[in-house]
């Protein structure tokens, strides 16, 4: 069901060919199957940096097995520092999202390249847990209930809590 429904919503993108930005992940690779499902003529694109590769190499295995073009946008301290200002601009502050200017950089390659439409996988990992703190939560959240059976256990358990508050230093100041 998943699968139709993300198939459907891609078929929406009026445009033929669309862009995907492609990390190697499973998120951006499984968007990047869904769009050629889709009937789409898929473009990959993968960030690499002047001293890091990043994911260049496990994106290239995507796009060999899925038969996508594949173009690797280098970016570098000099093209980040020619679109700060107007980056700055069109958020209106400085943030902290340390993907913002690179993936402004891309978009406006991609742009460049005359693709008007891009698909990433963000927010892939929140969705399935593919975040290893999401097992430690899921773990955390079992022995928790384990240990949380008995009346006794759960009495135990908040006055434990209520005094690791009350008697914190946060608390009182």
């Amino acid at each position: 069901r998943f699968k139709e429904i993300i198939i459907n919503k891609i078929k929406l993108i009026p445009d033929k060919k669309v862009a995907i930005l492609l990390s190697g992940g499973i998120d951006s690779a499984i968007i990047a199957w869904l769009a050629k499902e889709a009937g789409k003529k898929v473009i990959a694109y993968t960030v690499a940096y002047e001293k890091d590769e990043g994911e260049k190499e496990e994106a290239a295995k995507v796009c060999e097995l899925l038969n996508l073009e594949h173009r690797v946008f280098k970016v570098n301290e000099q093209n980040c520092l020619d679109i700060f200002e107007d980056y700055i601009k069109a958020h209106k502050k400085i943030h902290a999202e340390w993907s913002g200017l690179p993936l402004a950089l891309l978009m406006k390659k991609v742009k460049e390249d005359g693709i008007e439409s891009m698909l990433m996988g963000d927010g892939g990992d929140d969705m399935f847990g593919g975040y290893m703190f999401f097992k430690k939560l899921v773990d955390f959240e079992r022995e928790l209930d384990d240990r949380l059976k008995t009346p006794h256990n759960r009495a135990l358990m908040l006055y434990g809590l209520s005094r690791d508050i009350m008697g914190s230093e946060e608390y009182h100041s």
